[in-house]
């Protein structure tokens, strides 16, 4: 009885302290119990993808079966004619010892671990090791070690795992000396934060040593607590969406690693950073021509693409449950069953990432829809401005109005107040920069050729003044702030005025930018048509008898098929103004203060078809845009439009 009392005592005092622990130090780490494996697979998680396998009307069957044959084929995850044979060989081992987990086939667990001494025994001509060299492809081949040690160590004899525990504790050890630039940053904005620090958690974490390195591991998590608050409420960064997507990847499944141990020490942080909502608002359901790659909405210093490498399927395990059946609709047409390419093609095929659409893929969702659910456009704190017409097909109209509201050292950047970018009809219409730095590759508003300072300085930012929303299109306003009074202007303001549909294709997009300056300069509206490196044909519209700056077409080349004619509404009331027929599109004016107005239409046929295979037409817009009293853009509706319904509230 008395030995009762005193087990009683001493299991409270123990709670007691435990608690006070946590609350103390909420970063610190749980107790560590040796089990395998840790991360993403129970039991139950187990089970339920055994049973996916064998039923083929389950999502995750087709996964699985893709996942299969790539591993299957081991010599098409790297070529020496590249120079980072290690990160194929990486990702192949974690792909190979997720599917020995699902199969019990011996084999694969062999080939995880033939893929990782590889690593060792022939490396690449760079080198690329988890515990020396470059940062990023530390933590990038570290995953190889993590994963494969995880799932696969129940198939090794004793040697097998030594060698393993070995070389993830030699990797654990020679992280905390590693430095660079871009780690060093109080801010921790950098992606190499999420690569880096993210890669080493999992790391740890796959090893069970979070108590026997409770100083690390604290660390860690603290830095990527950090990192995380450079991103909005949409998960925007100042790096573009490209590279949101590739740390991420090391980001997200960081923090699942952390979940699935039971810590949630960085969950309240995660959550408040919706970077599902960016991808359902930016991710299309088009490829990239000519490439079996998704197209995106272009930011930062992105591409039009992100490399599709696992980003879309982590997200699943990132989005509340109330707007999981909108994400999966997005999801499934843009990288899922209902997503353009061939098969091969789907569910995040690069890299390990059909391993995290199988993992997360919600098979006991249903999608929804969210066109006249979601609004038409959102904005957030980094002053990115996202709008969408629907989430349909491939005609879908999304565009990008930026204000770059932030910035900060070490990490990439591009000035990019005033910027427009249009992805619609299965293609970038108006895009730019990429990581290219002249002035020519932007959309934006020039003065005396420049879009910024020579090199631009953390107050180099604009203002998201105002966004409005309706059924039909938005008005943005932005202030060009301190980037454009480094050029010389007193103040300089861009509205966007946006018209389109949920049933149409067509789209007008019309622009204002006024400036004020006590000294003489000349301002430029340009549009950098499709990509960097590509060029359209730019020419006049015939259908008028020639006059001075007559309206201008130029074509794509998606589906629908589209045309888009440019004008000027007061160009007649304008004679100083001169246009540039050609790629990009310069319109320009020279003076103190200046106002340059200009009009895009897209006019889109051939966008649908029957159940009988037979073209039909959507609904096309006729609206005007006009100006209010005080000058401001007005949009007057068409009386022949279909009317716009508000979102469902």
């Amino acid at each position: 009885m008395h030995g009762d009392v005193e087990a009683s005592i001493s299991k409270m005092t123990s709670s007691r302290i435990c608690l006070w622990v946590c609350l103390l130090f909420p970063f610190a780490a749980p107790a560590v119990v040796d089990m395998h494996p840790r991360l993403g697979i129970t039991p139950e998680k187990r089970a339920s993808l055994q049973a996916a396998i064998r039923n083929a009307d389950d999502p995750r069957h087709a996964i699985f079966q893709l996942l299969r044959e790539r591993v299957d084929k081991p010599d098409g995850w790297w070529n020496r004619e590249e120079s980072n044979w290690n990160y194929g060989r990486a990702y192949l081992a974690t792909s190979a010892a997720f599917l020995y987990q699902l199969t019990n086939e011996h084999r694969y667990a062999q080939l995880a671990y033939d893929s990782l001494r590889a690593i060792y025994d022939d490396p690449d001509p760079d080198r690329r090791m988890p515990h020396k060299g470059y940062g990023l492809s530390r933590a990038t081949v570290g995953l190889g070690l993590a994963y494969t040690w995880d799932w696969a160590r129940d198939a090794y004899d004793a040697e097998q795992r030594d060698w393993l525990h070995q070389r993830i504790t030699e990797a654990l050890d020679a992280w905390p000396s590693y430095r660079h630039a871009n780690l060093e940053t109080e801010h921790q904005g950098s992606n190499w934060v999420s690569v880096c620090r993210g890669g080493e958690l999992i790391l740890l974490l796959s090893a069970g040593q979070e108590a026997s390195r409770p100083e690390r591991y604290t660390f860690l998590k603290q830095s990527l607590s950090s990192h995380m608050r450079n991103f909005d409420e949409l998960g925007v960064s100042q790096e573009g969406i490209g590279y949101t997507a590739y740390g991420g990847t090391f980001l997200l499944r960081a923090l699942l690693a952390l979940r699935n141990v039971g810590d949630d020490a960085l969950e309240a942080e995660a959550a408040r950073h919706a970077w599902w909502k960016q991808a359902m608002y930016a991710g299309s359901f088009s490829n990239i021509a000519d490439r079996p790659v998704r197209g995106w909405l272009m930011s930062g210093v992105s591409g039009p693409a992100i490399g599709d490498e696992g980003w879309a399927s982590l997200l699943f395990g990132f989005v509340p449950q109330p707007d999981l059946p909108y994400f999966l609709w997005w999801y499934n047409r843009h990288m899922g069953p209902a997503s353009p390419g061939p098969p091969e093609s789907r569910f995040d095929p690069h890299r390990d990432g059909q391993v995290w659409a199988m993992l997360l893929y919600p098979s006991d969702s249903q999608e929804r829809d969210p066109t006249r659910v979601f609004p038409t456009g959102v904005r957030g704190e980094a002053g990115q401005v996202l709008l969408r017409n629907r989430w349909r097909n491939q005609g879908d109209v999304q565009i990008s109005v930026h204000a770059d509201t932030r910035h900060h050292s070490h990490a990439w950047d591009q000035p990019e107040t005033f910027s427009v970018h249009v992805l619609a009809h299965g293609e970038t219409w108006l895009g730019g920069p990429g990581k290219e730095r002249d002035p020519q590759y932007f959309t934006t508003l020039l003065v005396d050729g420049r879009h910024a300072r020579d090199k631009a300085g953390v107050a180099d930012s604009g203002i998201l003044k105002s966004a409005e929303f309706f059924p039909d299109g938005a008005l943005v306003v932005v202030d060009g702030g301190e980037q454009y009074r480094q050029l010389g202007v007193t103040s300089a303001e861009r509205q966007v005025l946006v018209h389109f549909h949920p049933d149409s294709d067509d789209l007008l997009l019309s622009t204002l930018d006024r400036i004020q300056s006590e000294e003489s300069h000349t301002y430029t509206w340009q549009a950098n048509l499709g990509v960097p490196g590509e060029t359209r044909q730019v020419v006049r519209d015939r259908r008028f008898r020639p006059v001075l700056n007559q309206p201008f077409i130029f074509m794509g080349g998606g589906w629908p098929v589209c045309s888009v004619v440019g004008e000027l509404p007061d160009a007649a009331q304008s004679p100083d103004l001169r246009l540039r027929y050609g790629d990009p599109i310069r319109i320009q004016r020279t003076g103190t203060s200046a106002e340059l107005w200009v009009q895009l239409t897209w006019r889109c046929v051939g966008g649908a078809t029957d159940s009988r295979g037979a073209v039909v037409e959507s609904p096309h817009l006729d609206a005007k845009v006009s100006r209010d009293e005080n000058g401001n853009l007005l949009l007057q509706r068409g009386r022949g439009e279909p009317q716009a319904l508000p979102p469902v509230q």
